[in-house]
């Protein structure tokens, strides 16, 4: 059945090898556990409890809430696969609720790194003054906008509106 699921996220659904491959490992951890602690060798014979409480033992081994939930995430995959293929009758992730993944707040830069970042990009004496100003333009821009390293490095000339001062 677990290859049956790896063939159809491969092929079927077209997913990656690193999320295949990950997948792979969860459901192969889950397995392990389920022969361990009660002797279960059918990954469909499992319940929403052996499931929580696989979960909960990954908690208690310091696995962050995110990777805990990349795992469910997984199982939950597998039993929508089983269900559409008359596998399964019914799904135990279903009503189970993922971890709180703690969200902190980001980091800034205060004015005066802000000024030494700044100054820093344009002050190598071994670079020409349109790269020093180059290099300005785009830390500005970071700074200033909040658009990703990604956003800037595609943004181009017909993204900008000069007569209104907009990306």
């Amino acid at each position: 059945m677990v290859e049956q699921f790896i063939q159809y996220l491969r092929y079927e659904r077209n997913y990656s090898s690193h999320t295949v491959l990950a997948y792979r490992k969860d459901l192969e951890q889950f397995s392990l556990f389920l022969t361990d602690e009660y002797g279960v060798d059918d990954l469909s014979r499992a319940d929403a409890d052996m499931i929580r409480f696989w979960l909960l033992r990954l908690m208690e081994e310091g696995l962050s809430a995110r990777s805990v939930n990349r795992k469910l995430s997984s199982l939950k995959s597998f039993w929508r696969y089983l269900l559409a293929k008359g596998l399964a009758k019914e799904n135990p992730c279903r009503k189970l609720l993922s971890p709180k993944v703690h969200k902190s707040l980001p980091s800034f830069l205060k004015k005066e790194e802000m000024e030494s970042l700044l100054d820093d990009a344009c002050e190598n004496e071994d670079i020409s003054e349109f790269v020093a100003k180059r290099n300005r333009l785009m830390i500005e821009m970071l700074l200033q906008t909040g658009m990703r390293r990604s956003e800037l490095m595609g943004l181009a000339l017909s993204d900008v509106d000069m007569s209104s001062c907009l990306l």
